[in-house]
């Protein structure tokens, strides 16, 4: 009996079991692709807030590198200049010693000036 079923009929329940199997697997491997696509977006997320804190920490190593850079600078050219000055002070007739102490406070108080502009600025300063 089942073999009196006509070639057409059999060709059009294969042709549907092999939908139906082919339609199985690709929902099973969208399922796959989208588990996929959200591990990578999970991974993303994490690696982008994990980035970004270590980003800020870098910023914020620079900036008391900068702070102390800075400080430091100011206590060198304190000592050349008050140096300096001594120096012009005890041998006033001496051209080059004057104008040595004179440049040296000039830089100092250039140093001073960009630093107060500095330190006036948000979140800046000591």
């Amino acid at each position: 009996m089942i073999l009196a079923i006509s070639d057409a009929v059999w060709l059009a329940a294969i042709g549907v079991l092999a939908m139906a199997v082919k339609e199985y697997f690709d929902r099973s491997r969208a399922r796959d692709a989208a588990k996929e696509v959200k591990d990578v977006k999970e991974n993303l997320e994490h690696n982008t807030t994990s980035t970004a804190e270590k980003l800020s920490e870098i910023a914020q190593v620079g900036e008391k590198t900068h702070t102390l850079v800075n400080s430091n600078m100011g206590i060198q050219l304190s000592a050349v200049a008050e140096l300096a000055r001594w120096k012009a002070d005890r041998e006033p007739t001496n051209v080059q010693y004057r104008e040595d102490a004179n440049r040296a406070e000039q830089m100092l108080r250039e140093h001073e000036g960009k630093q107060a502009k500095v330190d006036s600025q948000p979140g800046k300063g000591k």
